[in-house]
């Protein structure tokens, strides 16, 4: 299984295009993994060639178990450097009601972050 590393893992998995983010000429596909506690509360954002089938890029997040992630898409260049990014969603008591970053497809970077919490959302700029 593409980005699978642990056998033991029991969270959710999902993925999606993101264009091409190794600019090969050929659509790439990221993976994520919220791999829950069995694996010590590590989250897994992999982006795989779709012309290779090798790993790009490995983004993990180690937050804990407050959060968890919830929904992933891509189809923007949310930064407009011609690389599509990752927009990933994330919900648990920890963070308020809900976290929504995105991460930049050519590195790997958090472009900004945006946390809902029980009253309003508010942006959290990043570097």
């Amino acid at each position: 299984t593409v980005g699978k590393e642990d056998h033991r893992d029991s969270g959710q998995w999902m993925a999606c295009s993101v264009g091409d983010a190794d600019r090969d000429g050929v659509p790439d596909l990221c993976v994520a993994a919220d791999e829950g506690k069995v694996v010590n509360n590590k989250r897994s954002i992999r982006l795989i060639s779709c012309k290779s089938h090798e790993l790009i890029r490995a983004v993990i997040d180690t937050g804990g178990a407050e959060r968890c992630m919830r929904s992933l898409c891509g189809g923007l260049d949310y930064n407009r450097d011609g690389v599509e990014d990752v927009v990933v969603g994330f919900v648990g008591p920890g963070i308020g009601t809900g976290l929504v970053e995105v991460l930049s497809g050519a590195t790997g970077g958090s472009l900004r972050r945006i946390v809902q919490s029980v009253d309003t959302a508010h942006t959290v700029k990043t570097p």
